[in-house]
């Protein structure tokens, strides 16, 4: 199973990479309403802008063809959104600017699948990891992604 920091690892690099980056307008209105926005590495955010920023529902498609689907405040990702990356990890809760926060689901690409709390993009607090035909296989507390003890 891969570890989900070293995904989320790639997502920030890639998140921040393209938002520094030079970008155009290619559809749209990108300053106050909905439009398309392509960056100079080929990264495209579609969805609704606010005084220059993403703001509200969009989807940005990374250079490595992962996928961001998420409620943006002020040109970051917050509120509920889902992750599908490239290496076949699907994330399914809340941001807070570039991590994840909160209650979340994670579906790695062996199958299994990871329900519960989240902090700063690791598994933190209490959750379940069920195993690809849905057998609990943990069940109890995490600290910065590592499995704590049973509860």
């Amino acid at each position: 199973m891969k570890n989900i920091t070293i995904a989320l690892y790639f997502l920030l690099h890639l998140f921040y990479i393209q938002i520094y980056s030079y970008a155009q307008c290619i559809k749209g209105n990108c300053k106050n309403g909905y439009g398309t926005y392509i960056y100079a590495n080929k990264g495209k955010y579609i969805g609704h802008w606010k005084n220059q920023k993403r703001h509200g529902k969009g989807l940005f498609i990374y250079t490595d063809s992962s996928i961001l689907e998420v409620i943006w405040k002020h040109d970051s990702p917050h509120g509920y959104g889902t992750f599908k990356s490239y290496y076949g990890i699907i994330y399914k809760g809340y941001w807070k600017g570039a991590f994840v926060y909160g209650k979340g689901e994670i579906l790695y690409p062996d199958g299994k699948k990871y329900k519960g709390f989240l902090h700063k993009g690791k598994r933190h607090g209490f959750g379940k990891l069920f195993n690809a035909n849905g057998i609990l296989l943990k069940k109890g507390i995490w600290k910065n992604d590592t499995f704590i003890r049973e509860k």
